[in-house]
């Protein structure tokens, strides 16, 4: 069966909508966009709201965006790539020129379309928050030990979780970091994921944990909270120095439920459970350790130079290793102890 182009009369056994390919081309339009699009943008943080949902985007992906979800094409239109240049005519309104690429049953084609793009500047609920000073929950993080860098030190890590759910997604923020008598108070936005993060702190260093619920008001007919969670840090840390009253130790690590201890003596490297750290007193910090020249070796001594009067020290290597021309050393009133040469 013949068939005919209605345009221009050509036999062909392609037609669509009843025109053969040129014809089709020529007569029908490829592309289709409002008049007017519009995209809603948070002045402060630049996150673009898609429906009642903020996303972080960046300025022309989100234009990308909104354009590719008005435009229609053809849907014989296939391989299609849209180009777009962005012409600001004020400070809130530009100018859309969109430019389309693909091809109709093999033939190349491309099209150019305009329209106005108008951005709404619109603070979103994270940032409306942060100027509010807006909190769900308090951290405290307490120690027997107040020292600013072992405070730093879990602060951090506190912050790595947060960044860790921005990333996801997760809509949380710091909205303030107090420093009171005996630690430091940490105000986040958001109850669910403090509490996920203040399990992950104490699964960190351990100590004690407690949370305690305080009643603000009501929300759509359910009671609101607002959680303090205490977190009391051991009094011991990594790169502490330990004693049970006989042996020496450096605490090289800790995680979940074990801390994994160096014993200065024979090197020997052991894992205890918290709950047994109990028989180990802190009898110094990291600062202890010095580094030191060595004046010479032999297969089990070594005789270094002490870092504080530059006296010769002779020590006995737990293992036979060879050291290099430095190696490190622990002062204690108990003795001098000579560290592995791994780094700890």
């Amino acid at each position: 069966m013949k068939l005919f182009c209605v345009e221009c009369g050509k036999e062909t056994n392609n037609l669509l909508n009843g025109m053969c390919i040129d014809c089709y081309i020529k007569r029908e339009k490829l592309v289709k966009i409002p008049g007017r699009l519009h995209l809603t943008i948070c002045p402060t943080c630049g996150s673009v709201r898609y429906k009642r949902e903020w996303k972080k985007k960046e300025f022309k992906d989100a234009v990308k965006e909104v354009v590719e979800k008005a435009i229609v094409v053809s849907p014989y239109l296939e391989n299609k790539e849209i180009e777009i240049d962005l012409i600001r005519k004020g400070k809130t309104l530009y100018e859309c020129k969109i430019f389309l690429n693909g091809s109709i049953k093999g033939k190349s084609v491309n099209s150019e379309v305009c329209t106005e793009l108008l951005v709404e500047k619109k603070t979103c609920l994270t940032c409306s928050r942060k100027a509010g000073k807006y909190f769900e929950a308090i951290i405290q993080l307490r120690t027997e030990r107040e020292e600013e860098h072992r405070f730093q030190e879990v602060l951090e890590e506190l912050k790595t979780f947060i960044r860790e759910y921005q990333l996801e997604g997760r809509d949380v923020f710091i909205t303030n970091i107090k420093k009171v008598k005996g630690g430091i108070d940490v105000y986040l936005s958001d109850n669910h994921l403090a509490k996920k993060i203040a399990q992950d702190i104490h699964s960190r260093y351990g100590g004690e944990k407690k949370a305690s619920p305080k009643l603000v008001g009501l929300k759509d007919g359910k009671r609101v909270y607002r959680v303090t969670y205490l977190i009391r840090l051991p009094s011991y840390t990594t790169g502490d120095i330990l004693s049970d009253g006989k042996d020496f130790y450096y605490l090289k690590s800790m995680d979940g439920k074990k801390v994994h201890i160096v014993n200065l003596m024979n090197w020997l490297e052991l894992t205890c459970e918290r709950k047994f750290m109990k028989n180990f007193s802190v009898v110094g910090s990291r600062e202890m350790i010095k580094e030191t020249i060595v004046v010479s070796q032999s297969k089990e001594e070594i005789q270094v130079m002490d870092p504080d009067n530059y006296k010769t020290i002779e020590l006995r290597k737990p293992r036979s290793v060879h050291f290099g021309r430095t190696a490190r050393i622990v002062k204690t009133e108990n003795g001098i102890f000579l560290l592995p040469t791994q780094k700890l």
